[in-house]
């Protein structure tokens, strides 16, 4: 205690008291709770409490209910996730910032393209399946269109598909599930356009083969294309008028010969001397395709043995065929073909002395082409199957030659025969080598 006592003075001395102290007390005060001095320098009443012990009482209060022990859990809780919140976010420069903006406006922009794109990619989609569904905007192309035995409407649009009538067999599919038409399709060869919508499509692959009735039809060596579409009509095969067309317009039926037949502007008939002459057994209501590709058939068999023989000769398939088809119509018979062969070989050899043909049935043609298709048929073209008007040998053969007309072209006589005529009543065949010679013969055909 003396201790304490003898410190105490040492310890003022050092540490002066901030506060005032009561009139009847001798020592310092280190009471916590001492009255604080007003403005004026007067004490406060001592029944009045201090401002900081009220608060304190107050906090203490709070303390003790439900809500104050929720509110000062709650700012403990604040604190502790101010604490635990990284110093970069609370003091990220301004460039930083800066660049997180610009990364965002670059994502936002990014997500705008690819929401556009993906919109213009379905409305591409879109457009495509409806001029592919409703033939808008396709080109006009004839296409021979084959169905196989059994085929399902997955094998359809995928030879469809393939030979390049439709551009998705998957819209093509669908289509037809969703439609669901009436009928099958039938086996057979068909006539499509490219620009046909699906509807029709469908209907023309349904349409044909519903009977199943057969009929004989015999066509003989020499017959025109013409004259076999009159022919099919008249024995129920099909129209006249739609054989024609398929004949005429369809681009390709897929055979080896069609790639090697030339372009020419003046030739009208394209597949005239190719259609094999012979009989054929049709089905009733058939699809004209379907009879065309049976006689494409037959040629290209017929024609198989003679291909080396062609190359020999220096003859190409399609100069054989029209020189073949004149031979066919002139001679008549086959003991004189070889004979008429060799006249027209002799001729085409000497273009300089011979430079036109002057085959009578290529100006019956002519006539006749005029007669059965009117309009449609120019006199440049006729005039160049007219082989009294132009050299050489016709745009496209004459008639559809039978075998014998074929062999005796690529087996012409040996002869110097340039000229030759016949008896209208007889039939007698006269030959000669010059003009003059000529001229007596056809005195003794009755012809002049």
């Amino acid at each position: 205690m003396a201790d304490e006592e003898k410190r105490l003075p040492e310890e003022e001395a050092e540490h002066p008291p901030e506060t005032d102290v009561s009139s009847d007390s001798k020592e310092p005060s280190f009471d916590a709770h001492a009255p604080e001095t007003l403005e004026d320098g007067q004490p406060d009443s001592g029944d009045t409490q201090p401002d900081h012990m009220e608060k304190e009482d107050e906090t203490a209060d709070e303390d003790n209910t439900i809500a104050g022990r929720r509110i000062k859990g709650f700012q403990l809780d604040l604190g502790k996730q101010l604490e635990e919140i990284p110093d970069y976010t609370l003091h990220e420069d301004a460039g930083k910032i800066r660049s997180k903006r610009r990364k965002s406006a670059f994502a936002r922009v990014m997500i705008g393209i690819i929401i556009v794109g993906i919109s213009a990619l379905l409305s591409m989609f879109i457009i495509f399946g409806a001029q592919d569904a409703f033939g808008f905007g396709k080109a006009d192309r004839v296409i021979a269109f084959e169905v196989p035995q059994d085929a399902t409407v997955t094998d359809v649009a995928a030879l469809l598909e393939e030979k390049g009538v439709i551009n998705s067999s998957f819209l093509f599919r669908v289509y037809y599930k969703l439609n669901s038409p009436e009928g099958s399709f039938h086996y057979g060869t068909y006539t499509l356009n490219s620009n046909m919508s699906y509807s029709d499509i469908i209907s023309e692959l349904f349409k044909y083969g519903a009977s199943r009735e057969e009929v004989s039809v015999t066509f003989p060596e020499g017959f025109t294309l013409y004259q076999m579409a009159k022919r099919l009509e008249e024995n129920g095969v099909c129209s006249a008028q739609d054989f024609i067309d398929a004949a005429d317009n369809t681009a390709s039926f897929g055979y080896a010969f069609e790639e090697k037949l030339t372009d020419d502007p003046l030739k009208y008939h394209r597949l005239e001397g190719f259609l094999f002459p012979d009989t054929y057994y049709f089905y009733k209501n058939d699809s004209p395709a379907n009879v065309i590709k049976k006689m494409l058939d037959n040629y290209e068999d017929k024609m198989e043995e003679y291909q080396v023989k062609m190359q020999e000769m220096g003859m190409s398939e399609e100069d054989t065929i029209r020189l073949a088809s004149i031979v066919q119509q002139e001679a008549g018979k086959t003991t004189e073909m070889k004979k008429v062969a060799s006249v027209y070989h002799n001729r085409l050899n000497n273009p300089g002395t011979y430079p036109l043909l002057q085959a009578d049935p290529t100006r019956v043609y002519a006539r006749e082409l005029k007669e059965q298709m009117g309009t449609a048929v120019n006199q440049e073209i006729l005039d160049a199957y007219d082989t009294y008007q132009s050299g050489g040998l016709p745009p496209g053969a004459i008639c559809n030659p039978g075998e014998a007309a074929i062999e005796a072209v690529l087996n012409p006589d040996d002869t110097d025969y340039y000229f030759f005529c016949s008896d209208l009543t007889t039939g007698q065949f006269y030959y000669a080598e010059t003009y003059a010679e000529h001229q007596i013969n056809l005195q003794k055909a009755g012809l002049v």
